[in-house]
């Protein structure tokens, strides 16, 4: 039934015999085999463990050998080249299991390699993403700056242009009102308008620095 591809069919006699024969390693090498021809190989490879603890010598190494096989259909490939390695101690002239070895070593080399470059492109991708968070933080903080900046002028220029208004409006009532006013107020009027005068300027002097 096996060699037919039954393997349904097969594990049910497999099953049968096990319950009179339970500790039977043929059996569980049987029943792994079956498995195994079904693509279960988590459950291949359980039965082929358990096979491999009987004290047949020829056994062990053929139980070793499929699990190693089962290994490598999942791509286990370092538990597979372990297996093999195993399986070659038992039988050290058997070539399937060398080339196999071989294979599994070679494939878990290129498995490494892609992980490594798969971790190197991951890196890569994180250090871009953490740059380009960086430099939209320091977008965003230069563009705060600015407008803190922009406001601050714009208050200065509304400063000087009040200044202005109350100097000219000041001005404007010495002269209106000037034989009215004594002497003394309309000295410290214009003194304090010389203030305010000198501020303005200091202020718009301060201004056109920040021009560009």
């Amino acid at each position: 039934l096996f060699s037919e591809g039954k393997y349904d069919e097969a594990l049910t006699k497999y099953s049968k015999a096990q319950v009179e024969l339970p500790e039977s390693a043929d059996i569980y090498y049987n029943i792994g085999d079956a498995q195994y021809g079904k693509g279960d190989y988590e459950k291949a490879s359980a039965l082929f463990q358990k096979a491999g603890e009987s004290e047949d010598i020829s056994l062990n190494a053929g139980a070793g050998y499929n699990l190693g096989n089962t290994f490598f259909r999942g791509e286990k490939y370092q538990e597979a080249a372990a297996a093999y390695k195993a399986a070659l101690k038992l039988n050290p002239d058997d070539k399937d299991a060398k080339f196999n070895f071989e294979l599994a070593r070679l494939r878990l080399k290129k498995q490494e390699e892609q992980k490594e470059q798969q971790q190197e492109q991951k890196d890569q991708k994180k250090d871009k993403e953490e740059q380009e968070q960086e430099d939209k933080q320091d977008q965003k903080q230069k563009q705060e700056r600015k407008e803190k900046e922009d406001k601050k002028q714009k208050e200065k220029v509304e400063m000087i242009n009040q200044a202005n208004a109350i100097v000219y409006s000041t001005e404007k009532s010495i002269k209106d009102y000037g034989d009215k006013i004594s002497a003394d107020d309309k000295a410290n009027i214009e003194k304090e308008l010389n203030n305010l005068k000198e501020r303005s300027e200091e202020h718009t002097s301060e201004l056109q620095s920040h021009s560009f």
